[in-house]
């Protein structure tokens, strides 16, 4: 978290570096560099606070994605050496999607470039494992839909949905969470939490 009291030090020229397009800062930085300078007198035209508060929103946007994955480099200049791989978000979003056979599937081809080639047989007995559950959740969320219906309905929230096909929300729920506790268990065991990587999208 940027310090206003450690920018303040810092000379007009200085901070326009954070402010500019190529500005690697957090967000609040650059939100802070930009105050200290109209405090400073500086005028920005509409354009400039246009461009400034894109960068804000693109920065804040990247660092909602590190959280999820802190250790994937988006600077390509220094980090030549470090692996390419499918991110963990892009694994997490197709298992979600489509099934976690496709999730696994590229959990597989990160395994197999890193030259681990542990990760097949916990893959298929867990793609096995996901198939029974959709099997077995989607018909009977579906059969008992209207009674889920009804059981929600008091609340406000579910307005915000189709009532008549809540039980399909329910289902991508279902198979977000195993979903996610499968890749980040995949993940941190044959890979680890330390490594860092480049993406290969």
């Amino acid at each position: 978290m940027a310090k206003k009291s450690v920018l303040n030090k810092l000379s007009n020229q200085e901070l326009e570096k954070y402010i500019a397009s190529n500005s690697r800062y957090t967000s609040s930085a650059i939100e802070l560099a930009k105050e200290i300078l109209k405090e400073r007198g500086k005028e920005f035209s509409f354009e400039e606070l246009k461009r400034i508060e894109q960068l804000i929103f693109e920065k804040e946007k990247e660092e909602d994605l590190n959280e999820f994955e802190p250790n994937l480099v988006e600077d390509e200049s220094n980090n030549e050496d470090l692996p390419r791989l499918f991110p963990k978000l892009f694994i997490l979003f197709l298992s979600v999607e489509f099934s976690l056979i496709i999730g696994g599937y590229f959990l597989w081809k990160n395994d197999k470039y890193l030259n681990h080639n542990k990760i097949i047989i916990p893959v298929m007995i867990f793609s096995i494992i996901s198939l029974v559950i959709d099997f077995i959740s989607l018909p009977f969320l579906y059969e008992n839909r209207e009674a889920i219906t009804e059981a929600v309905r008091r609340y406000d929230y579910i307005l915000n949905f189709h009532e008549k096909y809540f039980y399909i929300i329910l289902f991508f729920l279902i198979r977000f969470l195993y979903s996610l506790l499968f890749v980040d268990f995949m993940w941190n065991k044959y890979f680890g939490k330390d490594l860092r990587y480049k993406s290969k999208l």
